[in-house]
């Protein structure tokens, strides 16, 4: 998990958007080095040829070798595909194959323009890490509107106010079962002449911008 100060500042098989949220965290991963679980991540495409993993491209600096686990126990090796460096493109997101898990389920993505202040999200973490769910507020779009920051990594996140933990790095914020952001970090920001905390995520639009960027449709195998 990151912790910030800022003053001024082709899918094979998808998740109902009806399923529970136990279900829903049941598909959360825990990516893992050197078998200790350090991050939260979620499957977005899956097939015979195995599951691609979305995480956040800080975990990079972490070392090459990076393994997936569902159940604490067994860490399968993930080999990292593609990436947008929070540095030089601003998103901080990674794609992690793990060729042995074949056609697993995964999640859809929402319209972040759908969501409105206030709206309730849920946080899903790894079992691992948390065995519940977070609730959320949903704030703003944008944290360059929400509060003044000239930052290029964070002024693009998205907003809530909401609890946190070590590890919650990648996990997604969803609402009626779509994904609308992973999880980034947190810290304090000033909005309306008074200090906040809040949490941020990599919203869903600059998500599918890095992905097309890289052009990963290109990458997965037929």
């Amino acid at each position: 998990m990151r912790r910030i100060t800022l003053l001024s500042v082709a899918i094979s098989l998808l998740a109902t958007v009806t399923a529970p949220a136990a279900d829903l965290q049941s598909m959360v991963v825990g990516i893992g080095h050197d078998e200790l679980v350090v991050a939260s991540g979620i499957p977005y495409t899956s097939g015979r040829w195995g599951t691609d993993y979305l995480a956040l491209s800080h975990l990079l600096g972490l070392g090459k070798q990076y393994t997936v686990t569902t159940d604490g126990m067994i860490f399968d090796e993930a080999e990292p595909i593609t990436a947008c460096s929070r540095f030089w493109h601003g998103i901080d997101l990674v794609v992690l194959r793990v060729k042995t898990h074949a056609w697993r389920p995964v999640f859809r993505f929402g319209r972040l323009s759908d969501l409105k202040p206030d709206d309730k999200l849920l946080l899903l973490p790894y079992r691992g890490i948390q065995q519940t769910p977070e609730e959320i507020t949903f704030r703003h779009h944008r944290l360059d509107q929400y509060a003044a920051t000239n930052s290029l990594e964070w002024r693009n996140t998205m907003v809530a106010k909401g609890n946190w933990r070590p590890g919650f790095s990648g996990a997604p914020w969803v609402r009626k079962g779509l994904v609308y952001g992973l999880h980034k970090g947190e810290g304090t920001v000033l909005s309306e002449g008074k200090e906040q905390h809040v949490i941020l995520a990599e919203p869903q639009p600059r998500i599918a911008q890095c992905l097309e960027r890289v052009g990963y449709k290109f990458l997965i195998p037929k």
